[in-house]
């Protein structure tokens, strides 16, 4: 899964124009929490298995992220299909970062891998805690110059990974030397931008509840915030693998 997948933050704005509803932020928080924990049983059940599915769990690696690329995309285009994609999404997440992790463990051993990935998911909770917080007291507001900045910095971000994608085919080895001595602070940085989109995720939530959107829309608004936090965890992780490396 990467940053341009979370098609939730662009749609929300249109969610005022759909008609009466009964959208609520109950709904959406229990869906949310639904979602998260198929997600990690989804993790745990793919780690469980690793072992005995050997290099096969690669295939199946790309194969669930093509699927899960597809669903986003569905959902991108037609929003009301997230109530019977929601589900589904969650399962082939929760199977991605399972194999992550699986393979992280398999290439730290003695549980480092475990560990690593113990700590990143309890830092994103609390990320999502404190700017849930930001959020709620209005320390922290999602309005149109904030969102206009982030999509700006989202957009820089994706089209530096292409550029930065196609160089690596030509220039590996640069490539991968400018990561070693610069992955640190690039880690932080998209931590940061990842942390400030929990804001507009939870924002997104806000609006549809607020436009009195149907309640199929809570799926739409849950979709958003779980994808958003799925990317911070990768994140996170990723930048304690960076603070490891750098360690050793």
């Amino acid at each position: 899964m990467n940053i341009g997948n979370n098609y939730a933050f662009k749609n929300a704005d249109n969610m005022e124009h759909i008609g009466s509803g009964v959208a609520t932020r109950k709904g959406i928080g229990l869906k949310t929490i639904l979602m998260l924990f198929i997600v990690m049983v989804s993790a745990i059940t793919m780690i469980s298995n690793l072992w005995r599915l050997g290099t096969s769990a690669l295939y199946i690696y790309v194969a669930v992220g093509i699927a899960n690329f597809i669903i986003q995309l569905i959902i991108c285009f037609v929003p009301s299909t997230t109530s019977v994609l929601a589900i589904p999404y969650a399962i082939l997440e929760g199977l991605s970062l399972g194999t992550i992790v699986g393979i992280l463990e398999l290439a730290l051993g003695n549980g480092e891998g475990f560990e690593l990935a113990g700590l990143a998911l309890i830092m994103t909770v609390s990320i999502f805690l404190a700017a849930s917080i930001l959020y709620s007291t209005g320390i922290i507001k999602a309005g149109r110059v904030f969102r206009s900045i982030m999509f700006t910095i989202l957009f820089g971000i994706l089209i530096s990974s292409l550029v930065v994608s196609i160089l690596s085919i030509f220039m590996y080895s640069t490539i991968a030397s400018m990561f070693t001595r610069y992955g640190i602070l690039i880690s932080t940085f998209l931590v940061i931008v990842a942390s400030f989109y929990v804001v507009i995720s939870l924002d997104n939530a806000n609006r549809i509840v607020d436009s009195h959107a149907p309640k199929k829309f809570e799926w739409f608004a849950s979709y958003g915030i779980v994808i958003n936090i799925v990317w911070l965890f990768l994140e996170v992780l990723r930048l304690l693998m960076y603070l490891k490396n750098d360690n050793n």
